[in-house]
């Protein structure tokens, strides 16, 4: 059976119009994919700032001491990692691999290849703890990755957990 004239104008104008049904279909799975929620990189440092002071607090209410050490040890002993400073291996951090999308991540990692813990710009954590008064300080340098002491840009979370001495501000 052979198509006439007007069968084939309507069979391509049919063709068109699925073709671009198919495009809209495809670029709003796409859309959505990519507009769905992920949290900026200031949500990220606040989080883990807060996450890690936690962490430390959780230490020092097992152990009844705080873990000494830079980022990269505190970071190993409150994964549970250091069985020295953290004998029963509790785990008090987890530091999961970024969401993918497509070929890039979601957003930052949690720790760099020589396992600091970072905030959402990538750069590690300042992480100050003093056992003698039981201060605890963490803080993100903020987007400018510099040390403004608290102020500018920087993020940070303090708590004196021995309820003794000046408290950090």
């Amino acid at each position: 059976m052979e198509l006439g004239e007007n069968d084939k104008y309507s069979l391509k104008i049919l063709t068109k119009y699925v073709i671009v049904l198919l495009l809209l279909f495809i670029v709003s799975i796409f859309l959505a994919m990519t507009n769905s929620y992920v949290p900026g990189k200031e949500v990220i440092s606040r989080v883990r700032v807060v996450r890690f002071q936690v962490a430390l607090q959780m230490f020092c209410g097992k152990y009844g001491i705080l873990p000494e050490g830079n980022n990269q040890q505190l970071t190993k002993v409150l994964m549970g990692a250091d069985t020295k400073q953290n004998p029963q291996k509790i785990i008090l951090l987890e530091a999961r691999e970024p969401d993918k999308f497509l070929f890039w991540n979601r957003y930052s990692p949690a720790l760099d290849s020589k396992g600091n813990y970072l905030d959402g710009w990538g750069t590690p954590l300042d992480i100050k703890v003093d056992n003698k008064t039981g201060n605890i300080l963490v803080r993100s340098f903020g987007p400018n990755r510099k040390n403004d002491d608290g102020k500018e840009d920087d993020i940070e979370a303090s708590k004196n957990i021995y309820g003794i001495g000046d408290q950090q501000e």
